[in-house]
């Protein structure tokens, strides 16, 4: 929870007098706080205001703070409204978790956040994940090419304060223009960064529309004023039908059954999903049926194709044809 200043230096001065191991009173740490804020031309405080400190200290920070008599004192003096005390558990988990943010190091928005919590957590907890001679027991893959990432904190910035952005951006026909787009969310897909928003220069009723960062090539604020709502954007859902990062937006998803052939898939998908939308249909010893409800885009047919013979898509008839069609000039490359 952020302080003040003027709170912050309470604190420091309180918690020093209770890590005391005699303990101290109210009434002498309200002295010593006056002591050192009139030092300061601070106005004084009273003891009312010591109580309130202390009550924050337990409340908010966790601190346990004992009471000897009239006397009181930290339970333990080793730990720091500062410095959260944590158990091996919990900085296995803070370890982890920023191993993985350090897959972003080229993005600002990393190295602010290491920084602010390299100091939250007072140095001490864990090395830096900025070290690169420390062994690398994580790995995050990686990408060699243009992934975006220069643009996030900007449009991470225009989202939050709902502004518009003016970009210059190739689109898969290679054409290249000015937009202005209304950006609604960030994804990141396959080491590619994504956002969904609006662009008003769109001949559509108002939709959605998803841009891949890597095609911009300058970015600027619009302005104030032209940022506009899309009415039926929903961040939940937007990508509740989608293989990929594309969202079908003149078509509903299809609902596709597939038998897969194997024991292997028996235990496969015990534990994994294809989809968020996978349901088992039945099961026998050596095949498994479900079904997926995705949009039936180039992303489908890249799935099925990569589990090879060891798939069938039962239906939709429509699937199948478009399959046995890509199949089928496959082959002919190899005769």
């Amino acid at each position: 929870m952020p302080i003040n200043k003027e709170k912050g230096l309470r604190f420091d001065i309180t918690e020093r007098l209770l890590k005391k191991s005699k303990g101290i009173t109210v009434n002498e740490i309200c002295k010593h706080v006056n002591d050192v804020l009139e030092g300061k031309g601070i106005k004084s405080i009273t003891s009312r205001t010591i109580y309130n400190d202390i009550d924050e200290l337990k409340s908010e920070y966790g601190i346990d703070i004992i009471k000897e008599g009239n006397r009181l004192k930290y339970a333990n003096s080793s730990i720091s409204y500062k410095k959260p005390e944590i158990n091996s558990e919990e900085k296995d988990a803070i370890d982890l978790g920023m191993a993985v943010i350090s897959s972003m190091k080229r993005v600002n928005f990393f190295n602010k956040f290491s920084d602010v919590v390299n100091r939250f957590m007072a140095g001490n907890i864990f090395e830096s994940i900025d070290d690169d001679e420390k062994p690398r027991f994580i790995q995050i893959g990686e990408s060699y090419n243009d992934t975006g990432y220069q643009y996030i904190e900007k449009v991470y910035q225009a989202i939050k304060n709902k502004t518009a952005i003016r970009v210059l951006y190739t689109n898969s026909a290679g054409e290249t223009k000015w937009r202005i787009i209304s950006p609604y969310l960030l994804k990141e897909y396959r080491n590619q960064w994504y956002m969904v928003g609006y662009t008003k220069d769109s001949s559509r009723v108002p939709s959605s529309s998803v841009f891949n960062l890597s095609k911009i090539d300058s970015l600027k604020q619009a302005d104030e004023q032209s940022y506009v709502i899309d009415p039926k954007f929903d961040a939940d859902n937007y990508f509740k039908h989608c293989l990929g990062v594309y969202h079908d937006l003149y078509n509903p998803p299809i609902l596709v059954k597939l038998k897969f052939s194997g024991k292997y898939f028996l235990h496969l998908f015990s534990y994994y999903n294809l989809h968020s939308t996978m349901q088992v249909v039945s099961k026998k010893e050596a095949e498994v049926v479900v079904t997926i409800e995705v949009y039936n885009q180039s992303e489908l047919k890249e799935l099925i194709l990569g589990f090879k013979n060891e798939v069938e898509v039962i239906e939709p008839e429509i699937l199948r044809k478009e399959l046995k069609a890509i199949i089928g000039e496959m082959a002919s490359i190899y005769k």
